[in-house]
């Protein structure tokens, strides 16, 4: 398995899409709801736009997946909700600070 622990939301939604693994995916949504920044849902936005672009990468309904996710967990399912109800220019990478990237293999990196 993979040491995943203390990894960036980008790398772990990474490397979700080039292991092509929901496993990864959903551990990488964990760790972003573990974390203390849910205080405030600005601060998860730039995680979740790197999942939900993986999501779709693995051939997800990524509204779809999302929403049964949180369905799993009523403290997230709020934050969960109102993303996936934003329009879709608003669930973008970009909208997050990031772009996809070939560094040979498929990466999210800062969109500077």
């Amino acid at each position: 398995m993979y040491k995943l622990k203390g990894k960036s939301d980008k790398y772990i939604a990474a490397l979700a899409v080039r292991e092509k693994s929901i496993e990864i995916l959903r551990y990488g949504l964990d760790s972003l709801f573990s974390s203390t920044a849910i205080q405030d849902y600005r601060d998860i936005i730039s995680g979740l736009v790197l999942y939900y672009d993986a999501a779709t990468r693995l051939d997800l309904d990524a509204d779809y997946f999302f929403k049964e996710y949180g369905s799993k967990n009523q403290s997230i399912e709020k934050y969960i909700i109102e993303f996936i109800t934003r329009s879709t220019d608003l669930k973008k990478i970009d909208v997050g600070g990031y772009k996809v990237v070939y560094n040979p293999e498929f990466n999210y990196d800062y969109n500077f």
